[in-house]
């Protein structure tokens, strides 16, 4: 009673926003059914894992989520499952990828995920995530301590400055 009663709640919170949609239940299917599914309905998407079954999914079904929210698909089993990489994404893309997992985020800065560490620890895995605003991610700059933009570029050093 009580799902039917959260079902009807975010029946009502998905009909409020016009770019709101529900996401579609998709328990029991497999992977590539998923996948032709979800490119057909217009959603849009990540699978998580090398299985050929969807062990777990989030949003979870009826959840309401905004018009280019992904949904990932989570086909192995979260405690053995490598970590993908989440560099480049967005604070919310990661955080969702981590709770699917049931693993732990530890947040410093701001922007998008610019590096990622993995440990465990008390017999928990623990991420730690670095965030930087999106023009250095994305353009690979940096400030310098005077406020000036420097590019920061893997050959720079080796080429030496020639001024």
């Amino acid at each position: 009673m009580l799902r039917k009663k959260n079902e009807k709640k975010n029946k009502a919170a998905a009909a409020v926003v016009p770019d709101m949609r529900e996401a579609p239940d998709l328990s029991g299917m497999k992977a590539n059914d998923i996948k032709t599914k979800l490119l057909e309905e217009g959603f849009a998407f990540e699978v998580l894992g090398k299985g050929s079954t969807l062990k777990k999914q989030y949003p979870p079904p009826g959840t309401p989520i905004a018009a280019g929210q992904r949904i990932y698909l989570l086909t192995e089993d979260e405690k053995k499952m490598k970590i993908p990489d989440l560099r480049g994404g967005s604070l919310r893309d990661a955080i969702d990828v981590l709770n699917l997992m049931k693993v732990k985020a530890v947040v410093q800065g701001e922007g998008y995920v610019s590096e990622q560490k993995e440990t465990t620890e008390k017999g928990s895995r623990v991420v730690y995530l670095t965030l930087r605003p999106a023009e250095e991610t994305v353009k690979g700059t940096a400030s310098s301590a005077d406020g000036k933009e420097e590019e920061a570029t893997a050959g720079s050093e080796a080429q030496g400055n020639k001024e």
